[in-house]
């Protein structure tokens, strides 16, 4: 009996030839061990799933998060057997069924998720310092309040504003890039500095656009739209409450649109939708697309008082676990059109003044971003692999060599694209020679 758990049931089988319908991951043969247990207080039913890999174990536990608003199976645990690690999901992993298989115990604790996974890694490097050795923690939800009203933000916009097509919104999101592509020195697809990166709408006014039912000239609606969208949501006296899209991200996420009949009409992000229908109103017959500027200010707010104390930014203080040793590894997409990497940045330089400077923090937390990736991987531009972020990771851990880059590529038109991720705060900038698809080509500055 764990405090605050009752272990209902054990069970333990082999698998064999798994194949996992979400990673290119096949044939694999583990022990699967599920652990059924509840909460007394909450009168719930959680289950523990342990990943065992029958051969080949590298020493080494590898704990996984989910994403969003995540429950149930989850199947990250394959790719991280697939890797050799032990492996564990939902709750959790258990050194014991580890030490029972193997007949010793992990000599590394590692944990990797991104999104809601990520957030969980930073909360475990500090309510559980103890757990793990290593966290690949990736565009972690760092305040999870603020994004799931935040990201509904757009449709409210919209609501008041109308509704603009998929093809303007696109227009507007190449034009971004455009603009701002040479800030590294070379026309190459990405932006990579957003910190350089001022985009003036404005100067598409006029233009014409190629839409499914004919073309369309963007007209000042459509600029005032799309600039408050970038700036993000704010209060009704324009004090900021929340970042908006960064330049150069897809619209699609958070301001998704389809065309029915000729009538643009809003396709509403759904985690955002039921976030404040269940979790912030508590009232599943809520209209949440039907509110107002007003009503989403308020709602904003009161998200921030139910949620903060238990989902909200955590504090900017992992002292104890980067006196035991641990390391905090993170990439973030500078294209995230989900969570803001504004949001992280911001985290960074918070953990900066608190921790005594950028050479502390990095002794215990380093973040990479990458130019144009999406959220969690998503996007255009070269993101790093699993395999090379948690080796990387390692060899942090293991061999005390912190990485000063991180390994990053993509497939585009056909072609290999390799970058290396700058630690923050360092941009990648052309060397003015070489091929623009080559990491070679480009140094950190």
């Amino acid at each position: 009996m764990l405090p605050g758990f009752k272990i209902i049931s054990v069970e333990g089988h082999e698998v064999h030839n798994y194949t996992d319908p979400y990673f290119d991951v096949y044939d694999l043969s583990f022990c699967n061990v599920t652990v059924t247990l509840m909460h007394p207080a909450a009168d719930d039913i959680v289950f523990v799933y342990v990943w065992l890999p029958l051969d080949g174990w590298n020493g080494r536990f590898l704990g996984t998060g989910g994403g969003g608003l995540k429950a149930g199976y989850e199947y990250s645990a394959a790719i991280a057997t697939d890797f050799h690690y032990a492996s564990a999901f939902t709750e959790a992993g258990l050194t014991l069924a580890i030490n029972a298989f193997y007949g010793v115990n992990e000599a590394y604790s590692y944990y990797w998720g991104c999104s809601t996974g990520g957030r969980m890694g930073y909360f475990a490097a500090q309510r559980h310092p103890e757990d793990f050795d290593g966290i690949l923690a990736n565009a972690p939800a760092i305040d999870s309040p603020a994004i799931g009203t935040g990201d509904f933000w757009p449709l409210i916009l919209m609501n008041e504003l109308g509704y603009l097509p998929q093809c303007i919104f696109s227009r507007f999101q190449q034009d971004m890039i455009l603009a701002c592509d040479r800030l590294d020195g070379v026309m190459d697809g990405l932006i990579s500095d957003l910190d350089k990166c001022v985009y003036d709408p404005n100067r598409l006014i006029g233009s014409t656009v190629s839409c499914e039912d004919g073309d369309t000239v963007i007209t000042s609606p459509h600029i005032e739209i799309v600039s408050k969208i970038l700036a993000g949501p704010t209060t009704l006296t324009n004090e900021s409450l929340y970042p908006g899209i960064p330049p150069g991200a897809s619209f699609q996420g958070i301001a998704n649109t389809t065309t029915i009949n000729g009538t643009v009409v809003p396709i509403p992000f759904s985690q955002s939708e039921y976030w404040i229908q269940y979790f912030v109103i508590q009232d599943p017959n809520y209209k949440a697309r039907d509110m107002t500027a007003a009503e989403f200010e308020q709602i904003f707010l009161q998200t921030k008082v139910l949620f903060d104390s238990i989902l909200g930014q955590p504090p900017p203080d992992y002292a104890p676990f980067k006196a035991r040793g641990g390391k905090i590894l993170t990439w973030h997409g500078l294209a995230d059109e989900i969570i803001p990497p504004a949001l992280n940045v911001d985290y960074r330089k918070e953990l900066e003044n608190h921790m005594g400077g950028a050479a502390e923090i990095d002794d215990c937390q380093r973040l990479f971003l990458a130019p144009g990736v999406g959220h969690c991987g998503q996007g255009y531009g070269p993101e790093p692999h699993l395999l090379d972020s948690l080796n990387a990771l390692r060899q942090w851990v293991e061999e005390g060599i912190a990485p000063e880059t991180l390994a990053a590529s993509a497939m585009r038109t056909g072609e290999l694209w390799t970058r290396n991720l700058c630690l923050y705060p360092k941009v990648p900038k052309f060397k003015g020679h070489g091929n623009i698809r080559s990491a070679d080509s480009f140094s950190c500055e």
